[in-house]
Order: structure tokens, then C-alpha cells, then sequence
């Protein structure tokens, strides 16, 4: 700084200090000039980059999707061979409930040895079968009459859909049933913007005054990430499917925030949507992560998404939050509290009125003890000769996280006797002093040679050793 003489005129310093004022000021601008450059710099590629990212994961939109394998369709006609326990046995192999009611697709009611059932829609070999109502009396373990429940008219036969015995997933155990927006119920579109992202029609992947109230937290919390503000595309960003970390930071965050603005650049919002509804994680079975709305509803409530309630609805919104914190089968207080917030919201946004919010408040939450979701392999002798022959069919690796369906000749009421009868016979021979005694069935029918069904061991459910297609054995020895 200069110092001031006697001598000096007090406009000569006054000239001095605006001349080191003006030249700091230079400085600042260059300094910040560079700054920006360099930050700019980097950015702009770094974005590029980001885009490639987007373009390649998100563009093609593609889940590894597991391959099902299914049984056959059980064929009703009069005269058919059938009563009413077997029945029941096929039933609830495909996963169907009694509900009193069977107008829902999916259900049934048993009135003796008469059955109403509301079969599903489904895709044989010959093409499409509609869903349809059936009634089916049964008399001398037979078919005795069978008739649309619409018009009451008489029907030659109908076909209910196969069960699913088997799914077989690629290196990510993943379930997952992708669905388009116009299969998706509108409350459940609507009721998710209104409780994870209202303004979602209106933003641009990121919500600002959200981020600033989290950096806000963040910043006196020592830099810790304590609230997210996400958008429903920053969700979608981090969910796994553009491939960024889970991790509480803030590059993850910034990865998150400029992928969720290129989407909304690249995407319009039906595509960002549907995505996130066949991405979100809502669950857990076993090995197997549950993922998008479709999936979710089948775990949770074991039912389509067409056929669901409001508070069912309600439920699976709220599970978007937290899965496993609000695991209705493991924690129910939380899942109702959750549950009812979540009503209060559809409410309060106009989406259902006083008398529906009023009524879904009082229900139960309606979630099954089981997972409506069928294990990955309920049948593991009968899958295991399904894998042999795939293998033989088609190059390894194709049919894993293909999402093909594979339609087989196993009927679950054959499959259910022949697992009795092993069962029986090896208690009952087990009691003679002897090793343990094991076996292997195959049971196929005799007028087009399908196998019905396969017991691979005296352990019907576990995996393992074959016998019933690996012992080096003569048949009745």
C-alpha cells in the first residue's frame, strides 16, 4: 500500500489507490475467466460423454428379461376326465384365488363340485386366447357341463392359462414383467407423481429449489447427503439402469443430476415414465430382485396391475420410498402408516373422492402371507429336462435374460400324484431294514408323448442328482 508524505497531493494518492483497485479487479476477471474456461473445459466433454451414456443404456431400453417356462394349458370339454380336487390342484398351480367372486381374472368360486372362473388372457402356440368367464360342473370325475358365465351358453371347451413352473434368469437375478403406460392403472401414474414428483409434467429432470434445501441440509451436516430432492428421472438415473453407484456422494449426485437433464433433453416425459415404471425396485424374493409396477403388484398382492384396488395401489406407491422398510409381510404398522400417507395424498390432490378415501382408510392392508410371485424352480427334475433340451436346441447363453417364453407338456396335477406316489412308496418301503432307498419317475402320455411329469429323486423339491434322467439303470430294475 503507499504510504502518504506531507509532500503529496491528496489527489495523487487517491489516483494510486483506484490504480491498484482497478488492476485487482483485472485480475478477478481473468482468474474467474479461467476459472470458468477450464470448468467449461471439462464439462463439455464430460456432458458428451454422459450423452453417449444415455443414448446407449437408456435409448434401447433393454432389461435382461428372465425366460419362463410354462406347463400346458388345462383343456376343459365335457366329457373330460377331471374332478374337483384335481381341478383345485391346476388352479393353484397357475396361481389362481378363490375369492368368493371370480370376476377378476385370475379368481375362481367353488360351489361343490361346480367352479366359476375368470381365466386370464394368454399366448398359446395357436395364437392369442382371450380371457374369458367360465362355469364348470362336475359330475362322476368328469366334465359334465361347461358354459360361458356371461351368456350362459354351452362351449365345446376352453382353455385356462398354463402354469408357470419354472423362470430362468440371465447373470442378474432380476424379476421383471414389462408394461406399457396404457396397461398402467391412471391412478397409479397420477398418484405416483403426487407423492415422488408432482411437478414432473412441468420440470426438466431436476427439481432447483429442492437441491438447493438439500445442499442446504448437506452443507451442515458436514458434507454428508442427508436429503435427496430426486425427481422421478433422477430416480430413474441412479436406479441401476444408466449404470451410476448407489453411494451417498456428491459425484454421484452430480453424475445424477446431468443424466436426469440429458434424458429430459433426449426423451419426452411418456418414455421417461414408462421406463421408471418397469425399472423401480419394489422388492425382494428370495435371490430374486423385484423390479418395475407389474412385478411388484404379483409379489405384494399377487394379482395384475388391471386388478387392483385403491388401497392396493396406495401400498405399492408407498413401497417405492422403501421396499424393506415398509415391508408390509415383516413390518405392517409401518406399511399402514405408509399407506395411509400416501391415500391422504391421493386425496388431497383430487384423485379419488371423500367416500373412496374414506373406504380404502379403513381396509386392511390385503397382502397375502405368501409372495404372489412363483418360486424360480418349482419343479427342479422337470426343469432340469427342460434345460437338457433347450441346450440341445439352442446356443448356450440365448435363452437366459431373453425373456422367451417356453411352453412344455407338464401338468401339475400329473405332477402333483407322481411326487405323492414317491413319496408313499419310499415311506413305506424305508420302514424294511435296507439303505436308503431312492427313485426317478417319468410320466408321459401315451397319445402324443409328453411328459407330464418328472420326479428326479426322494427329495421332490430339492435340486440335485436326476435319476429320473441321469441314473445308468435299466427301467424296473
Amino acid at each position: 500500500m503507499p504510504r502518504r508524505h506531507d509532500n503529496d497531493a491528496p489527489d495523487d494518492f487517491e489516483d494510486d489507490s483506484t490504480e491498484q483497485g482497478s488492476r485487482w479487479q483485472r485480475r478477478l476477471i481473468v482468474w474467474a475467466f479461467a476459472a470458468f474456461a477450464l470448468a467449461l473445459g471439462f464439462l463439455i466433454p464430460y456432458t458428451v460423454y454422459l450423452n453417449k451414456q444415455v443414448t446407449q443404456r437408456f435409448g434401447e431400453l433393454r432389461w435382461q428379461i428372465p425366460t419362463r417356462v410354462y406347463g400346458r394349458p388345462l383343456v376343459l370339454a365335457p366329457g373330460n376326465a377331471l374332478d374337483a380336487a384335481t381341478l383345485k390342484t391346476e388352479l393353484d398351480a397357475a396361481s389362481y384365488r378363490d375369492d368368493g367372486q371370480a370376476k377378476l381374472a385370475g379368481t375362481y368360486q367353488q360351489d361343490g363340485s361346480r367352479f366359476t372362473i375368470a381365466s386370464r388372457g394368454y399366448i398359446d402356440v395357436d395364437g392369442r386366447v382371450p380371457a374369458r368367464r367360465v362355469e364348470v360342473s362336475l359330475s362322476g370325475g368328469r366334465v359334465a357341463s361347461l358354459r360361458d358365465a356371461s351368456d350362459r351358453k354351452a362351449l365345446k371347451s376352453a382353455r385356462l392359462d398354463p402354469a408357470r413352473i419354472a423362470t430362468l434368469y440371465g447373470q442378474k437375478q432380476e424379476e421383471r414383467r414389462l408394461v406399457r403406460m396404457e396397461e398402467v392403472p391412471e391412478l397409479l401414474v397420477t398418484g405416483l407423481q403426487a407423492v415422488e414428483d408432482r411437478d414432473f409434467n412441468s420440470h426438466h429432470g431436476i427439481d432447483l429449489s429442492g437441491m438447493v434445501r438439500a445442499a442446504w441440509i448437506m452443507a451442515r451436516s458436514g458434507g454428508q447427503v442427508r436429503q435427496g430432492a430426486s425427481t422421478l428421472t433422477q430416480q430413474l438415473a441412479r436406479s441401476g439402469l444408466l449404470g451410476i453407484g448407489k453411494e451417498q456422494t456428491v459425484t454421484r449426485k452430480f453424475n445424477e443430476i446431468l443424466y436426469a437433464v440429458i434424458m429430459e433433453a433426449r426423451y419426452d416425459k411418456r418414455t421417461i415414465l414408462e421406463a421408471y415404471l418397469n425399472q423401480v425396485y419394489l422388492g425382494q424374493r428370495g435371490g430374486q430382485a423385484i423390479h418395475g409396477v407389474s412385478s411388484g403388484a404379483e409379489l405384494w398382492f399377487g394379482r395384475e396391475l388391471n386388478s387392483m384396488t385403491t388401497e392396493q395401489i396406495a401400498l405399492l406407491i408407498g413401497l417405492v420410498k422403501g421396499p424393506s422398510y415398509y415391508d408390509p409381510r415383516r413390518n405392517p404398522e409401518r406399511a399402514l402408516d405408509r399407506r395411509n400417507f400416501v391415500l391422504g395424498k391421493l386425496h388431497e390432490n383430487n384423485l379419488i373422492d371423500a367416500a373412496e378415501y374414506k373406504r380404502a382408510l379403513a381396509a386392511p392392508l390385503g397382502v397375502p402371507t405368501e409372495p404372489g410371485l412363483v418360486a424360480a424352480n418349482r419343479f427342479p427334475a422337470y426343469v432340469d429336462l427342460v434345460r437338457r433340451q433347450l441346450a440341445h436346441d439352442y446356443p448356450e447363453g440365448v435363452l437366459q435374460g431373453a425373456g422367451m417364453s417356453v411352453l412344455t407338456g407338464m401338468s401339475p396335477s400329473a405332477q402333483a400324484y407322481a411326487e405323492g406316489a414317491v413319496t408313499g412308496t419310499i415311506k413305506r418301503l424305508d420302514n424294511k431294514k435296507r439303505p436308503p432307498l431312492q427313485a426317478g419317475l417319468v410320466l408321459t402320455d401315451v397319445h402324443n408323448g409328453d411328459v407330464l411329469a418328472v420326479v428326479g429323486s426322494r427329495d421332490v423339491a430339492k435340486p440335485g442328482f436326476n435319476r429320473a434322467v441321469e441314473a445308468q439303470r435299466q427301467v424296473g430294475s
